[in-house]
Formats: structure tokens, C-alpha cells, sequence
């Protein structure tokens, strides 16, 4: 019996130095501490390269954003410049700058400013140039707007369509497209602007009854309101501008009468008068309106033959703060006032004294037209000739050179003849080629 349990002991001994003897060779392993080491690097290696490839990626991803930011710099750069170039009349060299660009390869925004920037190129060339090209103007501005970030954008869009439209004299398609526009984002400002164009479109389409509705709402939305008297007076001198038209014409009463009886043209003039006089009453000489509200009531006054109260006003405008253009208006009607009591000579020495004061602006004004064409109504056709070749002489443009070859009939090659000896050579060759090509044309 103690034998057995000896040898148990001795048993339970062995394996007890066995299992510590195992550990310890586990322990003193080489080969087990190498593949601990190898763990352990591996992992730091997996970290580091983690920790390297995030690093990658934030510069990647810093250089990417500033590389963004300096292509969206120089972009809007080269839109400023465009648009510079555009107006000082360059149109080739703003076109083909802008095609330097592809659209399908800009970013939504640059693309929005790329499609507008076309329609804005377009329109200024219809302006000034070709004024078909409104169409593409139209064209580019729709696809502006398709792209437009904000309802901001989305609505200059679409008044810039308005307006190529109204530039087009598709004034149903202007009314339609304003009627489109989302007003909530605008301020009272804006939204009376838009409705007056709305109110200008439907005068435009023969709805003049629905723009007079138009003008009335606005004038009920800024009675009340005299620190916005600059539209107050706008709309009021513009209705009352309709109003005297619409007098004139039998088939614009008729239109008015279908929806509502009553209208004459003496109470439209009465109703036109009124308006114009509230406007000069109420407001300052500063508000543009207040000169055009006087030069309203000087064609009624000469309408009427009251010839004293008409030359009472233009005497005011003449001596105050009106703008150039409107005195120059003025004048033409002086002028008119004088051939309407029988004064021609007198009217056209006034005629001759605004062309000589205001002449950088007569092509505009038409001053100089009324004047040639009333020395021919009264035969005097050397004046007219030697005013013609005046005209020409101190502002030589396009514009005079076509209007005097539809105008001027006889002795077309001597004014030829005597242009060419006018001014430094660059400037007769330049006469030259224009006027051969109106007389060809012809």
C-alpha cells in the first residue's frame, strides 16, 4: 500500500518538472520570440501604413480642393474679363474667349455662369449689332436657367428672357415668361418693376385695358407709400403717357369700350392731365418723372393750342435741372409750338440752336432729322444740303451716313465728291467705303 502511493507521488512529480519544463522551453524559444517580433512589426507596419495613406489622402484631398479653388478663381476671372471685353464692343473676342471653355467639363455653377454669360454676349450683340440674334440670347439664357443654383438665379434667367422678348416684340411670350416668375423672392421694389414691364407688354399686345389694370394695382400698392414716389410717379406718368395715345386712337377706344363703357378720348386727356400735374406737384425737380410729367403737359397745352401755359413750362424745364435729352425734347416742341402758330423761320432757328447745343445726342433725339426734313418741306434745299454735310462733318457715324442715304436723293456724288476732301485720310477712306456701299445698296 505504501508502495503504490510512492509511486503515484513519483508520478504526479514527473509530470508536474514536465509541464514547468515546457513552459520554460517555450520561454527560451528563439524561434517563438521571432514570430511574437513578426506580429508585433507586422502590426506597426499595418499602422504606419494606415497612418501614411490617410496622410496621402488628407493632402491629396487639401490639394484637390485648392487646386478646385484656384480653377473656380481663375474662371471667374476670366468671366469678369469677357464681360469687359464685351463692352467695349469686342463681340468675336468675347465669343471666343468664352468657347475656350466646354461646359459639359465645368462644375454646375460655372456652367449656370457659362450659359448666362452666352445669353448676356448674345443680347448685347442683338442690341448693337444684328437684333435677330435675340433668339440665341433666349436660347442660352433657358439653358442658364435649367442650371441655376438658387430661385436668385432662376429669376434673373427669366427676366433676362423677358426682356430679350419685349427686345423681340414677342410681347405674349414677355407676358408669359413674367407671369412665371416666382415674386416671393423679391422685394416690393423689384416686383413693381416687373409688373410695369408686364404692364408694357400688354400695351404692347393690343391688351391695352389689361394694362391699364395692371398700372391701377400698382398705383394702389405705392399711394400710400411716398417714400417710393420715384415708381409712384413712374407708373402714374407712364399711365397717363397711354392714356393721351389711347385718346388718339379709335381702335384702342373701341378696345377699351367692349369691357367697359364709358371711355372718351376727353377723359382720358382730362384723366392724363390730372396724373401729370399730381406728379409735378408732388414731387422734386431731382425725380426724372417730374421734367417728363411737365413735357406730358406741354403736348397737352399744345394739343389744346394753349400756347402761353405750354411755352410756361418749357421756359422751366429750359432754366431747371432737367436732363439734357429732355430739354432737347423740349426744344422740339417749342419748335413745334412756333410751326403751329406759323413761325417756321423761327422754328427752325430753334431747331438749329438745340442741334448746335446738344448735337452729341441729336441722332438719339431726332432733332437733326426734323430739322433737315422741314429746310426740304420749304424747298431750301441748299440749307438742307450744307446741314447735312455740317451734321456729317462734326459727328461722323454709321447712323448718319445710312439715314442721309435714305433721305438724301439728289446730287449723291457731289457730297460724295465733297466728303472725301474732309478730315485725315484714315477718316475720308472710311467715309468712302461706307457711302458706296449705302449707294449701292440703293
Amino acid at each position: 500500500m505504501a508502495a503504490m502511493d510512492i509511486s503515484d507521488s513519483k508520478k504526479e512529480e514527473t509530470k508536474k518538472k514536465e509541464k514547468v519544463d515546457s513552459v520554460v522551453n517555450e520561454q527560451n524559444d528563439p524561434g517563438s520570440h521571432l514570430s511574437i517580433f513578426y506580429v508585433i512589426l507586422s502590426m506597426a507596419l499595418s499602422i504606419g501604413a494606415i497612418v501614411g495613406i490617410q496622410n496621402l489622402k488628407d493632402k491629396y484631398q487639401n490639394y484637390t480642393e485648392d487646386n478646385k479653388e484656384d480653377k473656380n478663381e481663375q474662371f471667374k476671372e476670366n468671366i469678369a474679363l469677357i464681360k469687359d471685353i464685351s463692352k467695349h464692343g469686342n463681340f468675336n473676342m468675347a465669343l471666343g474667349r468664352l468657347l475656350h471653355f466646354d461646359p459639359s467639363t465645368l462644375d454646375a455653377n460655372q456652367a449656370y455662369e457659362w450659359y448666362f454669360t452666352m445669353g448676356d454676349l448674345y443680347g448685347w450683340y442683338a442690341k448693337n449689332h444684328e437684333t435677330q440674334h435675340w433668339t440665341r440670347a433666349v436660347k442660352f439664357y433657358k439653358l442658364a436657367s435649367l442650371r441655376a443654383p438658387k430661385s436668385e438665379q432662376l429669376y434673373e434667367c427669366k427676366i433676362q428672357i423677358a426682356r430679350q422678348y419685349m427686345f423681340g416684340k414677342e410681347y405674349a411670350m414677355a407676358a408669359s415668361t413674367i407671369d412665371e416668375i416666382d415674386k416671393s423672392i423679391l422685394d416690393s421694389n423689384e416686383i413693381w418693376k416687373l409688373n410695369l414691364m408686364k404692364a408694357r407688354a400688354e400695351w404692347e399686345n393690343n391688351n391695352e385695358e389689361h394694362a391699364f389694370e395692371v398700372l391701377n394695382n400698382l398705383l394702389s400698392s405705392v399711394n400710400d407709400e411716398k417714400d417710393d414716389n420715384y415708381i409712384w410717379s413712374q407708373v402714374m406718368v407712364q399711365s397717363a403717357k397711354w392714356m393721351i395715345i389711347a385718346s388718339k386712337s379709335e381702335t384702342i377706344l373701341t378696345r377699351l369700350n367692349k369691357k367697359e363703357k364709358g371711355w372718351t378720348a376727353e377723359l382720358l386727356r382730362q384723366r392724363a392731365k390730372a396724373r401729370y400735374m399730381a406728379v409735378v406737384n408732388e414731387t422734386s425737380e431731382l425725380n426724372e418723372f417730374n421734367c417728363k410729367a411737365k413735357i406730358g403737359l406741354v403736348e397737352i397745352y399744345l394739343g389744346d393750342k394753349n400756347f402761353t401755359e405750354a411755352y410756361s413750362i418749357i421756359n422751366k424745364i429750359q432754366n431747371g435741372i432737367c436732363k439734357d435729352d429732355l430739354k432737347v425734347k423740349t426744344l422740339m416742341l417749342t419748335a413745334e409750338a412756333e410751326e403751329l402758330e406759323g413761325n417756321t423761320m423761327k422754328s427752325i432757328t430753334t431747331l438749329f440752336y438745340g442741334y448746335k447745343k446738344y448735337y452729341r445726342m441729336s441722332i438719339d433725339t431726332g432733332i437733326e432729322k426734323k430739322l433737315y426734313n422741314d429746310l426740304v418741306k420749304m424747298k431750301e434745299y441748299d440749307y438742307a444740303y450744307k446741314f447735312m454735310v455740317m451734321v456729317l462733318k462734326e459727328n461722323f457715324t454709321k447712323e448718319y451716313v445710312i439715314y442721309l442715304c435714305v433721305i438724301y436723293h439728289p446730287s449723291r456724288m457731289c457730297l460724295l465728291i465733297h466728303l472725301t476732301g474732309q478730315g485725315k485720310k484714315g477718316l475720308r477712306q472710311a467715309r468712302i467705303n461706307i457711302l458706296r456701299n449705302c449707294f449701292r445698296s440703293k
